[in-house]
């Protein structure tokens, strides 16, 4: 299980899709790479996790994989921080990675490569920033428990209050 808890003063969240819903691999095609480039505010980031979601079938053999964020390579095989059946033939696959040291001030980018035979399915690829806002504060809860039904096994609240 993956636990974030953490309460940001004087401060609001935003969260950006950065790719979402693209098949990395099939069986007609065996390797591709998707990047994206999204523009920021030019303010501080005070924090910033970036979750990472595929589905692929459980007989796919992976020979490359990477994912790399802001020119920082974060991984360079699939083996996910969480891994979870979906039925007999696909398997979902989470990583969540804590990014805020790696961020730049106004833009991210992230690259996904991937070599495989069989079927990868990038679900989406997720940032959640927090920037300074006086006033507000952000509290974020996160769980992610594999042991619970795929559907529900993610929870991710981020409050601010006044």
């Amino acid at each position: 299980m993956i636990a974030i808890e953490k309460t940001f003063m004087d401060s609001v969240h935003r969260l950006y899709n950065l790719i979402e819903d693209k098949i990395l691999c099939s069986y007609n095609r065996h390797s591709s790479t998707v990047e994206s480039r999204t523009s920021l505010p030019s303010s501080e980031v005070l924090g910033a996790y970036l979750i990472v979601a595929f589905t692929k079938r459980v007989d796919t053999d992976i020979e490359k994989f990477r994912i790399v964020f802001n020119d920082v390579i974060l991984t360079r095989e699939l083996k996910p921080h969480i891994e979870c059946p979906k039925d007999n033939i696909h398997m979902y696959n989470l990583f969540v990675y804590d990014v805020t040291k790696i961020m730049l001030r106004n833009s991210v980018s992230i690259k996904v490569v991937c070599d495989a035979k069989g079927y990868v399915y990038l679900n989406g690829a997720t940032l959640l920033t927090i920037m300074p806002y006086k006033g507000f504060h952000t509290h974020i809860s996160c769980q992610i428990n594999p042991s619970i039904e795929p559907v529900s096994y993610t929870h991710l609240r981020a409050h601010e209050t006044v």
